[in-house]
């Protein structure tokens, strides 16, 4: 080959065919998730092309494996299986084009994309270091997805209303030792609360005016274990709860008097 042209190719080659290799750029390698989580460390440090389904919120943004329904609130979707998280945003047209929530309070936003960008493994990743995996953003793209996909939501639970016996009662407090989301409550007054009641117990008077109101603050998504003298204010706290929309409420038969017949503890303020 005559000199000329050698060095024409030699040139072709560098400004084409190792344009990458001199700017360190690699093509993207389309992977699916259960190949990548099967071999992490063979794709650490590469670029790849993933689909999964994305899910963002409060010191959320992930690709993962799925997406179900939480049950925490009426048709509230949440992703599951394992994850990936994503270092950066999403085009801004690609995160408008998916499916935005606001059932639990702050803004999430999910759906089904197509994502390139360089994938890491090895280290902690994401908020406080919660993941094992990262993918940096280059190109994302939203692909076809419907939440109907899912299947209809779930029905909520039934509501519990429900009268236990003293030692019931004494065994679901022990069971929820240390549980934020058990509130016990002590409907008789005040002087009656202050003199003796049950350990931890806070005191919401059903007599007072502001009875419903005060109710009405609490979370309903707790449990709840009322009480009163001898069960029959307890009892109708219980319905007015109930009534009110709360999902889980107990009432102990016999009040704090069968309480203390059974020998189960009180205590009394110093």
């Amino acid at each position: 080959m005559p000199l000329k042209s050698l060095l024409i190719v030699v040139l072709l080659f560098i400004t084409v065919g190792g344009a990458g290799l001199v700017g360190g750029c690699t093509a993207a390698q389309e992977v699916s998730l259960e190949e990548l989580f099967a071999e992490p460390e063979h794709y650490n440090g590469k670029n790849v092309i993933l689909e999964g389904f994305y899910f963002s919120g409060f010191e959320v943004n992930v690709l993962a494996e799925g997406l179900e329904y939480s049950g925490l609130a009426e048709g509230h979707i949440t992703p599951t299986g394992r994850m990936i998280w994503i270092e950066g945003a999403l085009a801004e047209v690609v995160f408008d084009s998916l499916y935005h929530q606001s059932a639990m309070g702050p803004t999430e936003t999910f759906g089904k994309i197509r994502i390139e960008g360089k994938f890491e493994y090895g280290e902690a990743y994401g908020h406080v270091g919660g993941y094992l995996y990262q993918i940096t953003a280059v190109e994302t793209a939203a692909l076809p997805w419907s939440p109907s996909e899912l299947g209809p939501p779930p029905e909520p639970p039934a509501p519990i209303l429900e009268t236990i016996t003293p030692q019931a009662a004494f065994d679901l407090i022990e069971a929820n030792q240390g549980n934020p989301d058990f509130v016990i409550i002590d409907v008789r007054g005040a002087d009656s609360f202050t003199s003796e009641h049950i350990e931890n117990a806070v005191n919401i008077d059903s007599a007072a005016e502001d009875f419903t109101a005060q109710l009405e603050v609490l979370d309903k998504n707790k449990v709840y274990l009322v009480y009163c003298a001898i069960g029959r204010r307890s009892a109708a706290a219980g319905e007015a709860m109930s009534e009110l929309g709360f999902n889980e409420v107990y009432v102990i038969e016999g009040g704090i008097d069968q309480w203390k017949a059974e020998g189960l503890p009180t205590v009394t303020p110093g």
